[in-house]
């Protein structure tokens, strides 16, 4: 089969929208991740939209820093132009780890891990939550019974080469 051009797809992806009776918010996870071409396919059915005189959706991008840095290109420029930034994720300020902690885990279990290792824990992953999780769960594999202090956290860094 033959593939339809860019600008047919987009105006049939624009009528099938503009069937739809309600708002449509799509959202884009790891978006760095996208290559120009596609991200250039996003932007030309977000023109068509727009043209259209009618607001059918919204994008929200979700992706790491080095996202904006590719939308700033030449040839993404245009899309750059129609974002608005709206919020920038950091990882948890170090007040936060013990609620963060006790959301995902029970408190229980996060007494047994003692502050100083927590501290140990939190400079390692720079604070970002993902990294934090996958850190304690692969602790809490090796030490099911908790009681993880400083040295234990240090060694598991150095003989894991985390």
């Amino acid at each position: 089969p033959i593939r339809a051009s860019m600008i047919d797809a987009s105006a049939l992806i624009i009528q099938t929208l503009q069937m739809i009776p309600y708002h449509l918010i799509i959202f884009i996870d790891e978006a760095h991740t996208f290559n120009t071409q596609t991200l250039l396919e996003i932007k030309q059915i977000s023109e068509s939209a727009f043209l259209s005189k009618q607001n059918l959706f919204t994008v929200v991008f979700s992706a790491l820093p080095s996202f904006k840095q590719k939308l700033l290109s030449p040839d993404l420029y245009p899309l750059w132009r129609r974002c608005f930034p709206k919020i920038n994720i950091t990882g948890l300020i170090h007040e936060e780890l013990k609620t963060f902690l006790d959301f995902y885990y029970n408190k229980a279990l996060t007494v047994k891990i003692s502050d100083e290792a927590l501290s140990v824990i939190f400079e390692h992953s720079k604070g970002i939550p993902g990294i934090i999780l996958s850190f304690i769960n692969d602790l809490l594999l090796e030490y099911p019974d908790g009681n993880i202090s400083k040295n234990i956290v240090s060694e598991f860094i150095s003989t894991n080469e985390i």
